[in-house]
């Protein structure tokens, strides 16, 4: 991914609900008033320039109804603090959010633009939609499973346009508990793709899996390549059966994030993780390296998919 522009903003979002998903109320007349003085001349200041203008500029604020967006932390909290003083005094109930965001002006990317794909040939069919059928959905960006009946899928119930389909009315089941790394991967990708699969007792093993396309295969040979250097742990312990399912995670975890995501966001997010890690004391020498490396995963990779403070933490208290 090639980004042109990289910010942080400081971002509070104002939900005017009055308590009620189904009720939405108009902010209090003082409230408009306040904001024009307090951000009437900072917003003048940037003119009319357009947001992608607007968001490489050091006093930038960009504001809306429900939106604020600014490089001054304490202008974006003093819009807070004053929301919810004046809903207060209105007897409003609002819930109002504030955070740190980071603006990126990036290039399409290989996901983005097969999700982008998928949603102008479903949302963009004519004529009557094809038969409905059952698919079983894996979501890539947080690893939960969903059937859905649909005639086509664009998206997940849980709003992801990253994610693997099989058509199907069953979650595949396999015997369990996982007893090898070829056992967990010959169930994960059964039908060629990544699909989480339940663990059942009386169910058969799972066969080995087709033929893999070749950026999987080499993703498996470094997951492999990790377990065996001790930087990943292995996948059945028989004196800790019951660190089995927290295992899993990990390896599941490190195969998406390698295999399925963005290597800038990978590298991002894993630089988080290791970070954090360090913060808590780690050993250095369990972060042998800030890059993904392409030959060999560890822990650390797994931070695409779980956040980056959790991973941290499960390397600094070995809960892997």
């Amino acid at each position: 991914m090639e980004t042109n522009s990289s910010k942080r903003l400081f971002c509070t979002v104002v939900e005017w609900n009055n308590g009620t998903s189904e009720e939405t109320v108009k902010p209090p007349t003082k409230y408009y008033n306040w904001r024009t003085k307090l951000v009437g001349k900072l917003r003048d200041a940037t003119g009319s320039r357009s947001l992608a203008d607007n968001i490489g500029d050091n006093n930038v604020l960009i504001i809306q109804e429900s939106v604020i967006m600014s490089s001054s932390q304490s202008l974006a909290r003093g819009v807070r603090d004053m929301i919810k003083q004046f809903a207060d005094d209105e007897q409003i109930s609002v819930n109002v959010f504030s955070g740190e965001i980071t603006i990126d002006q990036a290039d399409l990317n290989e996901q983005d633009l097969e999700a982008f794909c998928r949603l102008m040939n479903v949302f963009g069919r004519r004529g009557r939609p094809p038969v409905k059928q059952n698919f079983i959905l894996t979501d890539l960006e947080t690893l939960q499973t969903y059937m859905v009946e649909e005639s086509e899928v664009a998206v997940t119930p849980n709003g992801s346009l990253h994610f693997n389909a099989i058509e199907g009315s069953e979650i595949p089941s396999f015997q369990g508990p996982v007893t090898s790394l070829d056992c967990l991967l010959n169930a994960r990708y059964t039908s060629g793709k990544w699909i989480a699969n339940k663990w059942v007792d009386g169910y058969p093993t799972p066969p080995a899996h087709p033929p893999l396309d070749k950026n999987l295969e080499d993703e498996i040979a470094a997951v492999k390549n990790g377990v065996k250097a001790g930087k990943l742990p292995a996948i059945y312990d028989p004196n800790n059966v019951d660190g089995t399912s927290q295992t899993v995670s990990c390896i599941d975890a490190v195969i998406v994030g390698r295999s399925y995501h963005d290597r800038a966001f990978l590298q991002k997010r894993r630089i988080e993780a290791i970070t954090a890690f360090l913060v808590l004391g780690g050993d250095i020498s369990k972060a042998t390296s800030m890059d993904v490396r392409p030959d060999e995963a560890d822990w650390f990779d797994a931070a695409a998919i779980i956040a980056p403070e959790v991973v941290a933490r499960n390397v600094y208290y070995k809960i892997w």
